[in-house]
């Protein structure tokens, strides 16, 4: 592995994962709006995933901003619908 490669590899080794679960072909745009929801909370978003198989989008932030990030989600997709 070369030394940035490497470098990035290990500066990212503390993550927490939060994940949105759900029928995704009804939801378009989920991730920009899941995206935008924690970046406005000032959550930075280390990464995300989607699934394939899955109806799935997981997202890597801070283990310090797991909490919140669960909060925002739920806000945005759960709460925000009753």
């Amino acid at each position: 592995m070369n030394d940035k490669l490497k470098s990035i590899v290990e500066d990212v080794h503390d993550v927490a994962l939060v994940g949105i679960l759900g029928n995704m072909e009804q939801a378009l745009g989920v991730i920009g709006k899941a995206g935008t929801a924690l970046e406005e909370v000032g959550i930075n978003v280390l990464g995300a995933q989607s699934g394939v198989y899955t109806p799935s989008i997981i997202f890597y932030v801070s283990p310090k901003d797991y909490s919140m990030a669960i909060k925002v989600l739920h806000e945005k997709f759960i709460a925000s619908k009753k």
